[in-house]
């Protein structure tokens, strides 16, 4: 299986992908809920995306964030 070194530890490369899968999918998520919660028009949401954008990416990697600290730390410290 191949690893990926990431901060000086060895990843397994099916990890790294799930994590990228996860995070486009937190991203996808925000949009459509600030789609369907501010804008209600594609068109105007489109044009208005480099407002959203930020918070998208902020939002999609504090979640990968929380979710590798969690699976990190182990169960034997939860």
């Amino acid at each position: 299986m191949a690893h990926v070194r990431l901060f000086r530890h060895y990843i397994h490369l099916p990890f790294v992908i799930l994590g990228l899968i996860d995070l486009v999918v937190m991203g996808f998520a925000f949009g459509l809920a600030v789609f369907f919660r501010f804008f209600g028009e594609v068109g105007f949401f489109l044009e208005h995306l480099y407002f959203v954008f930020p918070s998208l990416i902020t939002f999609a990697l504090f979640n990968l964030l929380c979710l590798a600290s969690t699976i990190l730390s182990g169960p034997r410290q939860l």
